[in-house]
């Protein structure tokens, strides 16, 4: 979503961050990262492209910083993505086990069907494991950005 326009999009303010962060210590790094974001914002503006991915994307850079300014470390600019990863993991693990899974969810909204592969069994245990293989993903996210 966003492709790799997105994608860089996505990654500047972050690596903004690391790298003033490393040269210059944590105030330089959240007011970089904010920088950034906001000069993504403008620069989308100007390109008469939507702004709203832009908009959230410098939230979630403020949300950010502003926990990393209030924990005083770089490490808090980064909570917010382990804790999303990990409400996934336990969001998508419930669904499974409450016999809607997200993976058939999300998909039969996508494509027009609706929930009528709930009553058919292979498909919902194909769901059962695309939805368990997400639940693996959002958790690996966390053990890796928890111990970096």
């Amino acid at each position: 979503m966003g492709g790799t326009t997105g994608l860089v999009y996505m990654m500047l303010p972050v690596v903004a961050f690391v790298l003033a962060n490393s040269s210059y210590g944590l105030t330089a790094a959240i007011c970089t990262a904010v920088g950034v974001a906001l000069a993504i914002s403008v620069l989308r503006l100007v390109r008469k492209e939507s702004v709203q991915p832009a908009l959230s994307g410098l939230f979630g850079v403020a949300t950010a910083s502003f926990i990393a300014w209030k924990t005083g470390s770089a490490k808090g600019f980064f909570l917010t993505g382990i804790w999303a990863n990990l409400a996934l993991a336990v969001l998508f693990l419930v669904s499974v086990l409450v016999r809607r899974p997200l993976a058939g969810v999300v998909w039969g909204a996508l494509n027009g069907t609706g929930t009528a592969w709930l009553k058919d069994k292979p498909s919902r245990h194909y769901y059962d494991i695309a939805t368990l293989t997400l639940v693996g993903v959002f958790a690996a996210r966390v053990a890796v950005q928890q111990w970096l």
